[in-house]
């Protein structure tokens, strides 16, 4: 019997006991562990574990999407967890996978050093306890799992086990190896929940496995077998993930969240990939924020361990660590270690990514950045990927130094030598993660108490049928929620619950889950009940979940509609509350929302509306099929991601979209400009004769081209008249509220163009003579006094004098004005202002509202204003700036008002005067339409002037944590903005006279120079919500961002801009030019090529079947004339075939689901996803691959060993071909 020596196990011991005190430290009873990124399988294992085994598709998902993370890798972590919530209490396992992963990952290091050493010597053991103890107390270990997710623990764990099943086989040839290879690999598949850390893990591996088998002069046939025993048991969540990638990588690029976050997330990551931060380990998430719910402020994520480790023993100990490392690594390249020198084409694999673009990889790095977008979207951090292979090989070069220390020779080094090297390494490593023996291993923050209230809501929506539950409130653009009982993160309600929900969080990952929550926002927040409820029919959503827990740090609590939502949804007679759990509400809606239906009313229609906030087509048509012929509606989808073109010229805009050929010819429908807007465009044209005044007004419309111009579609109509003059000396001519100087203007006899405007269809023209009269204001203001506005009897401070005034003003508004008795006529307004720290307005009013508009652009205002009312009171208003809290003061001066009287008035009717000139439909003489253009003109376009006057009178850092530099410089033409060392240079424009009603173009052209481009946000002030919120793009950019129309009326937008800099990467934005132009999508909307129609059918659905989330059956009896539908998101890996075998034409319905055209009669159709048989396949392999290993183990193990005996080219070609064949008989026969 072999006798076991216990000094065999005093380094595992002593690694056991520190691990568990970390562990209890760490761990808060009767807490779960979440937050960030979780995964909660315990909430339900039954569900969780049957949703990985038909993992493929994820009905859970919101509308249901491919698994773009590898969901299925969890097979094995779910199953070991399940066997000890037996045992357990369900809050303790997390906590507890966490902690054998912790334990497991430094063993494995442990015994990878001792077991690939020959020599089995006590320096070799300690070698192999340092080692173990710098996997464990590192920077690395923390960053893995302060925050903890799943996936990069599993991946510490393992990946020291592996490669020491790697390393044996390779150097004994052993098939044991490969058998506890297949079986490590198959455990260790969670760590592929996000494949790319999978894929990066591989890279490693197989790099270390060719140097390995090169350097021992060995057959490649030898490399070939463990990689190949290291994918087999990964192949069922491999295959499926190759398919999802191949057809959806594009969307997750696509999505807005990554769009937003993923340039941030690459610049923190360059931020932190220099030398210094290389070795030591240390990443992006010493600059990332959470939120503290006590302060109810953002602090910084690593806040305690930030102080920690700025103490100067802490930092000599660091460094004292990373030369040792350094020193380990020169001795190993001295010895000749095979293994050593196996491990660095793996360490510079790394460190090509950990320095990303920096020096000394930067060129290459970003090359690959620029030329594959998968790569910049993969690769954006990519600290998360290989730091804990670098964390490995860095502790196996610290082992070295104590390794290459004992064997030197005893006269050169004592024991005792070595012992206090290895203490005084020891001690460092503690020092430097003391913390974690105090409980900051695990983030505080991610310990926390979720109400039971969530317990209660899994139950009642387990036991209430199966229903797509959309989550409200709809605040946030991004799946990162704040409840204030203390959670933040991705979320978790949908591990508990068997209904799909749609979760923020799901956008990434599918096109049409954002577009959902686009369209749903977008009604909501416009307070459009009815669309409201279009877009829940429209997406089968039968549940409404409003948690009012959620908060909205840093932003706008009305955002969240906490008070405000019933009042909406009582409007609607399609919801119903059917369910509260104190701060849980559920409504309910009465739609059909079964997964399967039978279309017996619909359109063929070409369009897709894809990240469209805003269907127009189902809003006005209801259900439509999507067909690849006519009708084709081009101009529907207004999101950047959609494929219209869109140029800006002189004096129009070209918005373009291509088709491919069509052989028939189609019919344009041209649309009446009045029916689809509010506002139409004039051109105003004048000539003035001895006698009278020739007015032409003539409609400048959109313009339809097609191709390349060869025709044009256009309505030319237009309004003259001719008014008889009794004075010549004409001043002004107004169409409406728009004015028209005609001094100087006019010559007799030939036509002047005016100007254009867009205006209501029913116009008043008027003509004002030259006879202007000035208005006396010191007779008025001289005997004002200034005062508060919101409290007139609060008397303020102001000085009138020599036609100038100055207000000062604190946070309050003040108000200067007094009664003014100005008749019909025009009204010239002008004057100068200075504001110092504060906002000048201007009013001019007959009872009611200011007529004028705002003086937003400085340093003069003049306006001219039609008065058809006397004007009864006039205003000066200083308004203070809120953001300092300082004083400031508005200086007016050279103030000046003139009357100019009414000469002649008359009013038209546009809409009767154009209408019987105007055509619908145009049919194309010829056969092929590549490319259709709508020609817009560029009328009224609200253009940024840049000036002193406009936002930010200097540079404002707005960084919360109040920490570097921001500048703002004007130049001509446009605005520059830099940030510096974390700084964050802010700056805003307020527009107040934009329409709600309105469509436009938000045109921006400019340079981002460095750093990250400039971010907008594009403030609605009726709904307090950001409307757009776009990174704009790099280097040179003209960025065109369409504005949609909404149904309320009033004004007011405020563009919000940001420059931001990351740590040391500087950002440097400039603005050329800043344009709002006016769109007519609402006449947009309706142009299309061909008719369209609605189809009927008499076909009905006799029954239908969910066998399970990938596998339908249906029992129609069909007309030929329907389509069955699908109720899951548009994927052509969903294929229906009759009981016969026939396959059914797929296509998508609505722009999101599935839908296949039905064979006439009687028939039994199945649905199904085939591309779960990839996972399934994979799971078959498992057993099939491990019995095979077993059984024919030992004839394995001879031709590995044949192999290695012939396996150096230079033994090779020393053997002949008959000793060869003498030895492999030998080998196998005797």
């Amino acid at each position: 019997m072999k006798q076991i020596k216990i000094t065999n196990y005093i380094f595992p011991l002593i690694l056991f006991f520190i691990i568990t005190a970390i562990s209890i430290s760490n761990y808060e009873p009767g807490t779960w562990l979440s937050g960030w990124d979780t995964l909660h399988p315990e909430f339900n294992f039954v569900l969780n574990l049957k949703r990985v085994l038909f993992g493929v598709w994820r009905e859970e998902q919101g509308l249901g999407t491919v698994a773009i993370h590898s969901h299925m890798a969890e097979l094995p972590r779910i199953l070991v967890l399940w066997i000890l919530s037996f045992v357990l209490p369900l809050s303790v396992l997390r906590y507890l996978f966490f902690f054998i992963c912790l334990l497991v990952g430094p063993l494995g290091v442990y015994y990878f050093i001792i077991h690939t050493n020959k020599n089995n010597n006590f320096y070799i053991k300690i070698a192999g306890f340092i080692g173990a103890l710098s996997y464990l107390l590192n920077l690395g270990t923390l960053q893995q799992f302060y925050v903890p997710f799943e996936m990069f623990a599993t991946q510490y764990a393992f990946l020291p086990w592996l490669l020491l099943c790697i390393t044996l086989y390779i150097q004994n040839h052993k098939n044991k190896y490969l058998v506890t290879l297949f079986l490590l690999s198959f455990f260790s598949a969670p760590q592929a929940y996000a494949a790319t850390l999978n894929y990066a893990f591989l890279g490693f591996i197989v790099l270390f496995i060719f140097s390995f088998v090169l350097l021992s002069k060995q057959s490649l046939l030898m490399a070939a077998k463990p990689i190949i025993f290291l994918l087999l048991p990964n192949l069922f969540w491999f295959l499926p993930n190759i398919y999802a990638t191949v057809l959806h990588g594009v969307e997750v690029t696509n999505s807005s969240t990554n769009q937003l976050f993923s340039p941030e997330a690459y610049l923190q990551s360059q931020e932190y990939g220099n030398l210094e931060n290389v070795l030591l380990n240390k990443s992006f998430l010493f600059s990332w924020q959470e939120y503290n719910f006590p302060k109810q402020d953002f602090v910084f994520l690593l806040d305690e361990w930030k102080n920690h480790l700025s103490l100067n023993y802490v930092i000599y100990a660091e460094w004292l660590i990373v030369a040792i490392s350094l020193l380990g690594l020169i001795a190993s390249v001295f010895s000749k270690s095979k293994l050593s020198f196996a491990f660095i084409t793996p360490l510079v694999f790394c460190l090509f990514f950990l320095f990303n673009d920096n020096p000394p990889f930067w060129y290459f790095y970003q090359l690959l950045y620029n030329k594959i977008p998968l790569f910049k979207e993969v690769m954006r951090t990519p600290y998360t990927k290989f730091s804990i292979q670098f964390g490995f090989l860095f502790s196996f070069w610290l082992s070295y130094a104590v390794i290459a220390l004992g064997k030197l020779p005893r006269h050169i080094i004592q024991k005792s030598a070595l012992i206090i090297v290895s203490s005084l390494i020891t001690i460092s490593l503690i020092l430097i993660t003391k913390p974690f023996f105090f409980g900051n291993l695990i983030s505080p923050s991610m310990r926390i108490n979720i109400p039971t209230e969530y317990s209660e809501l899994n139950t009642w929506f387990n036991s209430q049928p199966f229903g797509r539950i959309a989550k409200l409130p709809l605040h946030n653009r991004t799946g990162w929620v704040y409840y204030d009982w203390g959670y933040q993160g991705a979320g978790f309600s949908w591990f508990g619950i068997a209904s799909p929900q749609l979760d923020r969080d799901f956008d990434r990952w599918n096109k049409y889950n954002e577009t959902l929550y686009n369209e749903l926002s977008f009604a909501f927040y416009n307070n459009e009940p009815e669309t409201f409820e279009k877009v829940l029919q429209k997406y089968d959503v039968k549940y409404l979940l409003f948690d009012e827990s959620v908060i909205n740090p840093g932003g706008n609590k009305e955002l969240l509609s906490n008070n405000t939502f019933d009042e909406f949804i009582n409007s609607s007679s399609h919801l119903s509350l059917v369910k509260q759990i104190n701060f849980l509400k559920i409504y309910q809606t009465d739609f059909d929302t079964n997964p399967i239906k039978l279309l017996t009313n619909y359109s063929f229609i070409n369009s897709d509306q894809a990240y469209s906030e805003y269907d127009s087509i189902y809003i006005q048509k209801g259900d439509y099929v999507a067909t690849s012929e006519f009708p084709i509606y081009p101009y529907t989808n207004f999101d950047n991601r959609s494929l219209l073109t869109t140029t800006i010229n002189k004096d129009s805009i070209d918005i373009s979209k291509l088709f491919p050929q069509n052989t028939a010819r189609p019919e344009i429908y041209f649309p009446y400009y009045f029916d689809n807007s509010n506002e139409i465009p004039l051109k105003i044209y004048a000539q003035k004769s001895s006698s009278d005044l020739k007015v032409r007004i003539v409609y400048a419309g959109p313009q339809l081209i097609v191709n390349d111009g060869s025709q044009i579609i256009e309505n030319n109509v237009e309004l003259r008249e001719t008014f008889k003059l009794t004075s010549h000396n004409l001043a002004y001519l107004a169409i409406n509220d728009k004015v028209f100087s005609l001094e100087n203007n006019l010559s007799t006899d030939q036509e002047i163009y005016l100007g254009s405007l867009f205006t209501n269809p029913d116009i008043t023209v008027r003509l004002f003579s030259n006879t202007p009269r000035k208005v006396n204001l010191d007779k008025i203001l001289l005997t004002t006094k200034a005062r508060l506005c919101q409290n007139p009897n609060a008397i303020s401070k102001a000085e009138y004098k020599d036609n100038s005034l100055t207000i000062s003003v604190d946070k309050e508004a003040i108000c200067f004005g007094n009664t003014i008795n100005i008749p019909t006529g025009l009204l010239k307004t002008n004057f100068n202002f200075l504001a110092t720290n504060a906002y000048p307005f201007f009013c001019l009013n007959n009872g009611g509202s200011c007529l004028n508009a705002r003086p937003e652009d400085g340093p003069s205002y003049q306006e001219q204003l039609v008065v058809t009312k006397p004007i009864s009171w006039i205003d000066f208003v200083a308004q203070g700036n809120d953001a300092n809290n300082q004083t400031g003061s508005v200086s007016f001066s050279q103030i000046g008002l003139t009357h100019y009287p009414l000469l002649v008035e008359k009013s038209y009717s546009l809409t009767d005067k154009f209408s019987e000139h105007i055509f619908s439909f145009f049919t194309l003489p010829q056969e092929n339409i590549t490319k259709l253009t709508a020609r817009i003109p560029l009328i009224e376009p609200e253009t940024e002037s840049f000036s002193v006057s406009r936002g930010y009178p200097e540079a404002y850092n707005c960084s919360t944590t109040k920490t570097g530099q921001a500048t703002k410089t004007l130049e001509t033409p446009g605005v520059s903005y830099t940030a510096s060392e974390k700084g964050v240079s802010c700056d805003y424009f307020v527009y107040h006279n934009l329409k709600y009603q309105n469509s436009y173009l938000l045109n921006i052209t400019g340079e981002n120079k460095s750093g990250r481009s400039l971010k907008i946000y594009l403030y609605n002030q009726n709904t307090k919500r950001f409307d757009i919120e776009n990174l704009l793009s790099e280097s040179a950019f003209q960025n065109n961002i369409y504005l949609l129309p909404k149904k309320y009326d009033n004004s007011g937008y405020t563009l919000n801009l940001e420059t931001r800099s990351f740590g040391r990467i500087d950002s440097d934005n400039t603005i050329k030019n800043l344009s709002f132009l006016k769109i007519p999508i609402n006449w947009l909307r309706q142009v299309h090529l061909g008719r369209d129609s609605r189809i009927t059918s008499t076909s009905t659905l006799k029954s239908f079947n969910k066998l399970s989330s990938v596998l339908y059956q249906a029992e129609i009896a069909s007309d030929s004339k329907s389509f069955l539908t699908l109720s899951q998101s548009f994927d052509p890996g969903w294929i229906a075939f009759t009981t016969k075998g026939n396959l059914l034409p797929h296509t998508n319905f609505n722009t999101w689901a599935n839908a296949w055209s039905t064979p006439e009669g009687e028939h039994t159709i199945l649905i199904f996803f085939w591309p779960q048989l990839l996972e399934w396949f994979g799971l078959a392999l498992i057993p099939i691959v491990f019995i095979y290993l077993i059984h024919n183990g030992k004839q394995m193990a001879q031709t590995d060993n044949l192999a290695g005996s012939i396996s150096s080219p230079k033994r090779f070609r020393k053997l002949t071909a008959d000793r060869i064949i003498k030895k492999a008989k030998k080998e196998y026969f005797t």
